[in-house]
């Protein structure tokens, strides 16, 4: 078994629909954005800021905001910050590889194997969904899954 890790762009109201519906998570409306990944949690996004922001990684600074989550714990929706979709929407274009592979040699990307060139397109759709997000005055939301 392994984690679904869902990262939308969409509004609260929409973010919240998809979490309750399984039917609405397998055909979300077209005013969502999804984009489908496994294995992330809202821990490996924080150290991302970190490292974007040009910080140390702080648990209680660098972590996205609880929506909500099931009655068993086996799925959740977190939101990122808004100055985490700021500092994504501005990565430069020349500092993704860097970033990326910097990302990679994090204990918790390099604990599931993750290779810098696997890394890089997260940030690119990660810098693409916030810039979007943005654009539309919509918020980033992860949705997870055991």
């Amino acid at each position: 078994m392994g984690i679904l890790g869902d990262i939308l762009v969409a509004t609260e109201q929409d973010a919240l629909a998809y979490d309750a519906s399984l039917e609405f998570r397998k055909s979300p409306t077209a005013a969502i954005t999804v984009v489908y990944y496994k294995s992330f949690t809202g821990l490996e996004f924080g150290t991302l800021w970190a490292l974007a922001s040009g910080e140390p990684f702080e648990m209680r600074r660098h972590k996205l905001r609880h929506i909500s989550h099931g009655d068993e714990g086996e799925r959740w929706l977190e939101a990122f910050p808004e100055e985490l979709v700021a500092v994504l929407s501005a990565l430069p274009e020349a500092e993704l590889a860097s970033l990326a592979a910097r990302w990679a040699a994090t204990d918790e990307l390099r604990l599931s194997h993750m290779l810098p060139e696997h890394a890089e397109p997260v940030v690119r759709d990660l810098r693409r969904l916030a810039a979007q997000a943005r654009h539309e005055g919509k918020g980033m939301y992860l949705w997870g899954s055991l």
